[in-house]
């Protein structure tokens, strides 16, 4: 991965940040200077989904920053579906890269949903015909305020970082499924943490995740 990185990196580095030095009359350090000598590391990452380790005095955790300090108003018939969810809403979305359409098990998920009592807001860019009446899909879904929300509650998704801060921000569970990268490590985590449970993505994924949502529903924890 470094090496992947590093020509691309300093690419970046070079072309962003020298006509900056040059305007202020200064000379850039080199790359190398800058990677091994800053005096100020942001790092996202969540201190809630690792293990306990020392850091250095200048690396500073900022996972969550992307949160707002108040979530954006619902549009008004998301809104009308989420307060009118008696029994919850269960948020499912898996990501803008893994794409519905290519997973095989899409439509045995419908047939979980349609069993189910909640209401399932459904984040996804396929239209499905026959939808069950308790299961609304939605293009580009505002999951922050999704999440938010006191009717939602558990979350369906592939475990990407960000989902994740946002998942323990706002205090939902999540049923995890993990496809690829570090969507498997922070699964796994947040199971060891206790407010997950991991499916793998398989062909006895429907089964899987209708028992993991059954589990979460009456597990007071």
């Amino acid at each position: 991965m470094n090496r992947y990185l590093y020509n691309l990196e300093k690419e970046i580095f070079k072309t962003t940040f020298e006509p900056l030095m040059t305007a202020r009359g200064k000379v850039l350090c080199s790359y190398e200077e800058t990677r091994y000598f800053n005096s100020l590391v942001l790092v996202n990452s969540l201190l809630l989904l690792n293990e306990e380790t020392t850091l250095p005095e200048k690396f500073k955790p900022i996972a969550g920053l992307h949160i707002g300090r108040k979530t954006k108003p619902l549009p008004k018939e998301l809104k009308n579906i989420l307060d009118n969810a008696r029994k919850g809403v269960i948020y499912f979305s898996m990501g803008t890269v893994l794409k519905s359409q290519y997973v095989p098990m899409t439509l045995k998920l419908i047939e979980v949903f349609r069993k189910l009592k909640q209401t399932v807001i459904w984040n996804t860019e396929a239209k499905f015909p026959n939808l069950p009446s308790n299961v609304h899909t939605l293009k580009w879904a505002p999951q922050q305020s999704i999440l938010s929300h006191p009717n939602c509650i558990l979350f369906i998704t592939h475990g990407g970082l960000f989902s994740l801060t946002e998942a323990v921000h706002f205090g939902v569970p999540i049923i995890g499924i993990p496809a690829f990268g570090d969507q498997i490590t922070h699964v796994e985590s947040a199971v060891r943490k206790g407010f997950a449970i991991h499916v793998d993505l398989s062909h006895s994924m429907s089964k899987d995740v209708y028992e993991a949502i059954l589990t979460i529903l009456s597990d007071p924890r």
